[in-house]
């Protein structure tokens, strides 16, 4: 039979031998209260990383607990310290702890050891109390450190927190960020300063219930050095920009950062291109490049993966990314949170034949967004030629597409970038110093021109005017809106380049459409000529919707936006002087519509 926890087992013949033997007893031979499931220590860490003074004391509560978190008096804790080079001390009353295990009787269920920092701080390393349930291989235990060194990085994962323009609307994604020392090992209790710099339209970012704004605020890691920060995509995803959180040891010291952008990567450009001027670059020296990408409307892209390259001249150069040299095997880089990738090139030390060519690109074959930096030994001549990027870029309607100019010499050897100093045409479209954009579906023709040196390049536009892409398409049984035979629509038979209108919103198309689809009809037409569809009266339009010769009924689909009051407005335009007219017929067949 046994008794409760706390009393003497046996219950008859005592005496007084038994009673001796009780006294003599250590508490641990009585029952405890419950098992021990863990060891809390208090505080933890012992102190913020590098906070204490020379000699400074700090009092630390050891408890054994309950799964329960209760205490369990008379519990045995193994207790050990493990001190830094330099290190602190730490004691149970008189007893010092050592990195051999000791066992101490918690008679309350509490132990306190007293932890002393040294008299001269060391610059770094660690002192750690250890508390265990056994002297070797423990089951149980707790640590409790202090760290003499102030955290010098922060590292956080994933990093970028995702590839651009990957995460769906309102997509979450936790951020483990770890505050580290020189060895790359966590520090407990470090402070770091958390900052969000969302995009325009961008998602937010928290830790816990508390919201991270532009404002540093400070936080406290965990006992394993790290802490979670949750990003959260916005509900409407915007087309470009980047969202950005910042770690900082102090509201003002350096920053790190991880990102998030909105935007595809439309275009890569290198700076200083070329790397120096032909011939210039005396043996080993070093020049710093920057290669950014960018998305199409010339915002920064964080986190995009890229592809790297540097082909050497005969006897030619050497280019890295950080530690990693390039060569012709392409390795894998990412672009931080400005966007960008630092590459340093180093000069021949002995006379190079030839070109040095570093190509960055998003792909390792078939890369749909490229570009290249180089150095010649040679000097190079005359600017000849130049070369537009991107050569190839889809936008939708009236999107402005930036491009760079980098001049060539009749031998190929890169001049270097010529953009301010070239003019941008484009056929269909207009151009504002380097942007480019066209209002009409398919392919048009970029022409920059710097002197007698020209390139060009294509920009594709493919969708429709006014719709952006979380617009929602509504089909509809086709519908007639406009027969000019018979006053449909409200309006009479078309002249030649004047312009009518008539509303097709509040009916089948309800209002607030941002545009629609049909077709558009001519018959009866007097002379040949073309049709122009649009939310906007032309008189003289300059593009079509429909082609069509004399004496001939045609249709065509046309996808088009509409005018703020939910109408559109048709012109027929004929190449002769006099009057010619024209029936025009228009059958709606879908809407779209901001959800």
């Amino acid at each position: 039979m046994t008794t409760p926890i706390g009393r003497v087992v046996k219950r008859i013949g005592v005496g007084v031998v038994g009673l001796l033997l009780a006294a003599t007893l250590p508490p641990a031979a009585f029952a405890a209260t419950g098992a021990v499931s863990l060891y809390a220590m208090s505080p933890s860490p012992i102190a913020a990383p590098a906070s204490l003074a020379a000699g400074g004391t700090v009092s630390i509560t050891v408890s054994a607990e309950t799964s329960t978190n209760t205490l369990v008096p008379g519990a045995v804790v193994y207790l050990s310290f493990t001190q830094a080079v330099g290190g602190g001390t730490a004691t149970v009353g008189t007893t010092a702890l050592s990195k051999t295990p000791v066992a101490f009787t918690a008679t309350t269920g509490t132990l306190t050891v007293t932890y002393t920092a040294p008299a001269v701080l060391p610059a770094s390393g660690r002192d750690t109390i250890k508390a265990a349930d056994a002297k070797s291989l423990p089951t149980i235990s707790a640590t409790d450190s202090y760290e003499f060194a102030a955290p010098i990085s922060y590292v956080m994962s994933p990093d970028p927190i995702a590839a651009p323009a990957s995460l769906a609307a309102s997509a979450t994604v936790p951020i483990t960020l770890t505050a580290e020392n020189a060895s790359a090992l966590p520090i407990p209790g470090a402070t770091v300063y958390l900052s969000f710099v969302p995009a325009t339209g961008g998602g937010s970012a928290a830790v816990g219930t508390t919201p991270l704004t532009s404002t540093p605020t400070a936080f406290v890691v965990g006992t394993t050095g790290q802490l979670t920060v949750t990003y959260q995509a916005p509900a409407v995803l915007p087309t470009t920009g980047t969202d950005t959180i910042v770690a900082q040891q102090t509201q003002t010291g350096s920053k790190r950062t991880d990102s998030y952008s909105f935007g595809k990567l439309a275009s890569l450009s290198f700076s200083p291109s070329p790397i120096a001027a032909g011939g210039s670059l005396t043996a080993g020296q070093v020049v710093v490049l920057t290669l950014a990408a960018k998305d199409a409307t010339g915002n920064p892209v964080a986190g995009q993966a890229l592809f790297l390259t540097f082909v050497p001249a005969t006897n030619g150069g050497s280019a890295s990314v950080g530690t990693r040299a390039l060569s012709a095997t392409p390795i894998q880089t990412k672009t931080d949170g400005s966007g960008q990738v630092v590459i340093t090139y180093t000069a021949s030390s002995t006379t190079p034949v030839g070109t040095d060519t570093i190509t960055a690109a998003n792909a390792t074959t078939a890369a749909t967004v490229s570009a290249s930096d180089t150095y010649s030994a040679s000097p190079v001549g005359p600017l000849n030629h130049l070369v537009l990027s991107p050569a190839t870029s889809t936008v939708n309607p009236n999107v402005a597409q930036a491009y760079t100019a980098t001049g060539y010499d009749a031998a190929n050897n890169v001049i270097g970038d010529v953009t301010s100093a070239t003019t941008f045409s484009i056929v269909g479209g207009t151009c504002s110093a380097n942007s480019c954009s066209a209002s009409t579906a398919g392919d048009h023709m970029v022409t920059g021109k710097d002197g007698s040196a020209t390139g060009t390049a294509t920009l594709s536009v493919t969708g429709v005017l006014g719709v952006s892409s979380g617009d929602t398409y509504h089909p509809l049984t086709p519908t007639r809106l406009l027969d000019t035979r018979n006053g449909t629509g409200g309006l009479g038979v078309f002249h030649s380049h004047v312009a009518q209108g008539f509303q097709v919103t509040g009916g089948v198309v309800p209002t607030g459409a941002t545009a629609v689809t049909g077709n558009l009809t001519v018959t009866q037409q007097t002379s040949l000529g073309f049709l122009y569809v649009g939310p906007a009266p032309v008189n003289d339009p300059t593009s079509s919707n429909l082609n069509f010769p004399l004496n001939d009924d045609r249709a065509n689909a046309v996808a088009v936006m509409l005018s703020a009051s939910g109408q559109l407005d048709v012109t027929y335009a004929a190449p002769v002087p006099l009057t010619p007219t024209a029936q025009v017929l228009f059958d709606v067949s879908g809407y779209f519509v901001i959800p």
